[in-house]
C-alpha cells in the first residue's frame, strides 16, 4: 500500500542534518521521527551543527555523544583566499570576467541557491565554457549525465549548490569561486577547503557584493585572510586591503598638492598652469606608489604570521 512502517524501527539516521534544516526539510524529519519507538536511537551527521538545528536534537537525545572527525582548520597556508569585488555586476557574470585569469585543472563554482547555479552554468555555456552543472533543479537523467561526466573529468568547471557538492570526491581542484557568500561562516571554510589537500596549493576566489561585508570581516576576525584584488585588462591588480577607509581629503597628497599651490614668493612665469598640473600629477602618482607598495608588505607580513601560527599549531 505505500505505507511505511515508521513505528517499528527502532534507529533513525539523519544525514546533513544541517542542509536539512537549510532546505526546510525539518519538519518532515519530525514528523517521521514523532512516530517512531520512544527509545528511538537517532545518529545524525553533519558538518556544522546550526543554533537552530540544537532544539530538534536535544527533543530526541538524550545525553548524547558527540564525535568529531577531520577537522579542518580555516587557516590552511595551503590555500589563497582572494576577495573579487562584483560592483556594478553580478556574481555570474564577475565569474565569467576572472576566468581568463587563470588555468584550472578543475574548478568548483558553488552557488548559493540552484537558481544561480543553473543561471552561472547558462552563462558559461553561452560563452564558450564547458560545465558540469549538479544541483536540486536537474532532472533524474541530468544528474546521472553529470555524474558521468564528473567520474570522467571531461570539463574544468563544476558549478554546484552546497547540498549538490555534499559527498562530491573530486580529485584535482585546484581553484574554488564562491558566488557570494553562505549564510553559515563554516559553510564557506568547507568551500575552500575543496582546494589545497594533500599539501597541494589551491585558490579561492569569493565574489563579494555589499551585503556580503559583514560576512567577510566576521571571516577575518576568525583568522581567515583575504588578498583583494580584480582582474582588469587581462591582467590581476591588487586593490586596497578590504576594509581599509578611504583617506580623507586632508590627507597628505593634499598638503603637498596645497604647498605646491601657494608659492607667494615666486614670481609667475608663463606656463606657470602646465607646470602647476604635472606636480599635482606628479604627487599623486608617487602617493599612490606609496600606498601601493604599503598594501604589498602589510600583506606579506599579515600571510608570514598566519604561516607562522599555523605551523605552530600543526605541531602542538
Amino acid at each position: 500500500e505505500g505505507t511505511l512502517r515508521v513505528d517499528t524501527a527502532r534507529i533513525l539516521v539523519v544525514d546533513e542534518a544541517d542542509m536539512t534544516l537549510e532546505y526546510g526539510f525539518l519538519e518532515e524529519v519530525d514528523a517521521i521521527a514523532g512516530k517512531m519507538s520512544t527509545d528511538l536511537q537517532m545518529m545524525v551527521f553533519s558538518a556544522t551543527i546550526p543554533q537552530n538545528l540544537r532544539p530538534f536534537l536535544k527533543k530526541y537525545m538524550r545525553h548524547p555523544q558527540t564525535i568529531q572527525v577531520d577537522q579542518m582548520h580555516p587557516n590552511n597556508p595551503q590555500i589563497t583566499h582572494v576577495l573579487v569585488p562584483c560592483k556594478h555586476r553580478s556574481y555570474a557574470e564577475t565569474c565569467l570576467s576572472i576566468l581568463e585569469g587563470f588555468i584550472p585543472y578543475v574548478c568548483l563554482i558553488f552557488a548559493n541557491t540552484r537558481e544561480e547555479a543553473a543561471d552561472c552554468a547558462a552563462l558559461l555555456r553561452k560563452n564558450g565554457r564547458a560545465v558540469v552543472e549538479i544541483h536540486g533543479g536537474l532532472e533524474a537523467r541530468q544528474r546521472k549525465q553529470a555524474m558521468r561526466q564528473l567520474e570522467n573529468l571531461t570539463q574544468s568547471y563544476v558549478v554546484a549548490t552546497d547540498i549538490a557538492a555534499r559527498g562530491l570526491d573530486i580529485e584535482g581542484i585546484t581553484h574554488v569561486i564562491s558566488l557570494g557568500f553562505p549564510k553559515e561562516l563554516d559553510f564557506y571554510i568547507h568551500r575552500s577547503g575543496r582546494t589545497g589537500r594533500a599539501g597541494r596549493e589551491g585558490t579561492c576566489f569569493a565574489l563579494y557584493q555589499q551585503q556580503d561585508e559583514p560576512i567577510i570581516r566576521a571571516l577575518k576576525e576568525r583568522g581567515i585572510h583575504f588578498e583583494h584584488q580584480q582582474f582588469k585588462g587581462g591582467r590581476w591588480q591588487m586593490l586596497k586591503p578590504f576594509g581599509q577607509p578611504k583617506p580623507k581629503k586632508n590627507d597628505l597628497i593634499e598638503k603637498q598638492i596645497a604647498i605646491s599651490l601657494n608659492r607667494n614668493n615666486e614670481k609667475v612665469k608663463p606656463g606657470y598652469k602646465k607646470k602647476r598640473a604635472a606636480e599635482i600629477e606628479r604627487i599623486k602618482r608617487k602617493r599612490k606608489r606609496e600606498m601601493i607598495q604599503k598594501a604589498i608588505q602589510v600583506e606579506r607580513k599579515e600571510r608570514y604570521k598566519q604561516q607562522q601560527r599555523a605551523k605552530r599549531e600543526s605541531k602542538e
